[in-house]
């Protein structure tokens, strides 16, 4: 069984540059790890796309030994960082890789954290169409995306993306975010069904969505 707590892998990171120890520590305060843990199976393959420095990735795996974790990024600064924060843990990898590029056939969850606005907006489709064809019967697949409601939080968002970016603690594409109904509405078409719920700190303003099968 999956532990109640999720431990902080902040500790992990010693070797990282202070910056980017500052941005992982900003990450884990605003990012609710343990309730997006606790909606995962507690054994079976798992794979973070779009992981980053792999804080969910590293979270997850201690959280419950009978998973494993796999986290892919294209970024190969951030999969360094982040294999090397893994050393020593037998149920973790990191590879650097596309998402085309990996192979999700039996996973019983695929997670995709504040990743999914940063694909072209065409791409968001077959993107899931592809999650829908490799996952288990039984598998999961979670994401996590900002609202894109009009206000502030949207704005922070949008100022956030800007900073990380600007300053290479993401070097992803320009956002294109949509609506929470929006993405389950994709989601739906994909072939999931899907219930979501908010799943954000302040000021931010993120949906969880959690996708299995429909028959």
């Amino acid at each position: 069984m999956a532990n109640s707590t999720v431990p902080s892998p902040l500790g992990l990171f010693g070797h990282a540059p202070i910056g980017t120890r500052g941005y992982l520590w900003l990450r884990w305060i605003w990012t609710p790890y343990q309730a997006i843990a606790a909606e995962l199976p507690d054994s079976g393959l798992i794979f973070d796309l779009g992981c980053g420095h792999g804080l969910f990735s590293l979270a997850a795996a201690a959280n419950s030994p009978q998973r494993t974790l796999i986290g892919v990024d294209h970024d190969e600064i951030r999969i360094a960082q982040a294999a090397r924060a893994a050393r020593g843990l037998h149920n973790v990898r990191f590879d650097c890789a596309n998402f085309d590029d990996v192979a999700l056939d039996e996973a019983a969850a695929v997670v995709c954290l504040d990743s999914l606005h940063y694909l072209p907006r065409d791409e968001h489709l077959p993107f899931m169409r592809g999650i829908r064809a490799k996952l288990r019967s039984d598998g999961l697949f979670i994401f996590r995306e900002i609202a894109s409601r009009p206000g502030r939080p949207l704005q922070f968002n949008r100022i956030y993306d800007r900073i990380v970016t600007k300053f290479g603690f993401n070097r992803a594409s320009t956002p294109q975010h949509r609506t929470a109904v929006e993405w389950a509405e994709i989601a739906r078409q994909a072939g999931f069904t899907t219930r979501s719920r908010p799943c954000t700190t302040f000021p931010f303003d993120d949906v969880l969505f959690i996708c299995t099968i429909s028959a």
